[in-house]
């Protein structure tokens, strides 16, 4: 229950007024729709519609009222910049966003104006300007957005030009990117590495054109990989798979009204969840025979369609969309499917050899962490410079995730780099110790370890072929003469060597921490 209202502080107390906005802590703010109407349009439309009033003691105005999602604070700033009354001063780029975000909620160009400018006017003494990019983006203001991401380029030393793989100054709670959107992240970083190479942006910190994004280097990816998933659900037919079973008994519909008939020994065997339902709906018919049960789901036409499926007749009938996967592994642990969940996880991991990098964002929109850090997994070896590629699902996922993915990814990279420098450590001690006389065959092999990091620049996962491509590296391979061919000894230390790199790059991958 509610507790009661009470009266905002003066002058939005007088009974003169004529209209009521209560607020989300049930404060009434008593104002005069007529300055309400002059100071916003979005309030000048809404009075000139019939508004419904309270009723109320005889010796109290029977005025209409409007609850508003602003609380009592923010309401009482902005609305003493509407009245002619003394606006109180607010010191910080955090006091000052719900306000700014209430007036063009309600469309009042006066204080927009206003606390835009007094928003702009902290900047320069700030330590934080990324926090004013981040302000800009949540509440769709391109100039607020692009005076942060100018105050971030001046603090960033001019001597070192070296591009950036993520935004600095992001805290571990990532705080800053509340709000934000791995698209508005992707942009600023873009913005910001342009003008560092002396280049200028080729768009907004906030929005695409169509001609802008028809620019960008899109990878090539699976095509047409939806088109074979637009079933027509309205003729889904029963899915009854033959004679060997008895006519489906319960009719499962979908979030969208469509019907389909199934059998209730196959839900309760894949999912207890069915199976308690089914229980509960026959004891509320009484077991009658003739009745037919109606089983109710959340699930879209397309998943329920695919988890049936999937107990009919098993994982091949999986596709290899990874949001129609995720949909269904959502599905199956609702409903605690875990054969569905097995058959799943496999289906995935394919599909991530394919497109990690959509895989990533799906995932992470859906909340599935553990898919989420598979997908990221796979972009390490299959993405080089992550802050190059743009994709359309980062507008719809938060820039939090991708924060997280280039952390993650920039580790790796550091943690494969270090494994290198380990390994031509290594194979120096193993030819020291054999024969301190045989520096080129060292030398050979630490130059081949330095190509193979110059190389994985651009390749990321030619690691894994680098015992078969160590042979081919160059002319001068001292191994390939015919005096190194009768030392089976030494080649069988190259082999081992190279045989073991990929696996402790591997290892070193899985080192890096998940973070956040």
């Amino acid at each position: 229950m509610s507790p009661p209202p009470i009266d905002a502080q003066p002058p939005f107390n007088q009974s003169s007024a004529d209209i009521t906005l209560r607020t989300s802590d049930h404060v009434d703010f008593h104002v005069h729709s007529v300055i309400l109407s002059q100071a916003s349009t979005f309030f000048a439309t809404m009075f000139q519609l019939p508004q419904p009033k309270l009723p109320s003691p005889s010796d109290t105005p029977n005025r209409s009222v409007v609850d508003v999602a602003e609380d009592s604070v923010t309401l009482d700033t902005l609305l003493r910049l509407c009245y002619p009354v003394k606006s109180p001063v607010l010191g910080s780029a955090e006091a000052i966003e719900p306000v700014l975000k209430a007036a063009l909620k309600y469309d009042m160009e006066w204080p927009t104006e206003v606390f835009t400018e007094r928003l702009l006017a902290l900047l320069p003494g700030t330590n934080d300007p990324l926090r004013f990019w981040a302000i800009g983006c949540r509440l769709g203001l391109e100039d607020v957005a692009r005076r942060g991401v100018e105050a971030l380029l001046r603090s960033l030393p001019e001597s070192d030009p070296t591009i950036l793989r993520v935004l600095p100054g992001i805290s571990r709670a990532c705080a800053e990117l509340e709000g934000v959107t791995a698209g508005d992240y992707w942009r600023c970083l873009s913005y910001i590495n342009r003008r560092r190479a002396g280049e200028e942006p080729f768009c907004p910190l906030l929005q695409f054109s169509d001609a802008m994004l028809d620019d960008l280097f899109a990878r090539p990816g699976p095509k047409n990989i939806l088109s074979m998933l637009e079933l027509p659900f309205f003729e889904i037919p029963d899915l009854d798979p033959g004679s060997q079973l008895p006519n489906p008994d319960i009719v499962c519909t979908t979030s969208e009204g469509d019907a389909l008939r199934v059998h209730q020994t196959i839900l309760s065997l894949y999912s207890p969840v069915f199976r308690e339902r089914i229980l509960a709906l026959k004891a509320a018919t009484h077991s009658n025979p003739d009745t037919v049960l109606t089983l109710d789901t959340d699930l879209s036409p397309r998943t329920l369609y695919y988890v049936l499926q999937i107990c009919y007749e098993g994982e091949d009938c999986l596709p290899s969309d990874p949001t129609t996967l995720s949909d269904i592994y959502r599905a199956a642990k609702v409903y605690q499917m875990k054969r569905v969940i097995q058959a799943v996880e496999p289906r995935w991991r394919s599909a991530m050899k394919v497109d990690p990098w959509s895989g990533y964002f799906i995932a992470e929109g859906a909340g599935l962490s553990g898919f989420t850090q598979m997908a990221a997994r796979f972009v390490v070896d299959d993405t080089a410079r992550l802050q190059d590629w743009y994709g359309f699902r980062m507008n719809s996922t938060t820039a939090r995730g991708y924060h997280r993915l280039l952390t993650y990814h920039a580790s790796c990279r550091i943690a494969v780099r270090e494994e290198l420098r380990r390994a031509k450590e290594r194979w120096e001690k193993t030819v020291v110790e054999r024969n301190p006389e045989d520096v080129r065959h060292s030398t050979w092999v630490t130059h081949y370890i330095d190509k193979l990091e110059e190389t994985l620049q651009k390749e990321p996962a030619i690691y894994h072929d680098c015992l078969d491509h160590i042979f081919r590296h160059s002319t001068v391979n001292p191994f390939t003469s015919p005096g190194c061919r009768r030392d089976a000894k030494r080649m069988r230390e190259l082999y081992e060597f190279m045989r073991m790199l990929p696996q402790k790059i591997e290892a070193a991958i899985d080192q890096v921490e998940w973070k956040f």
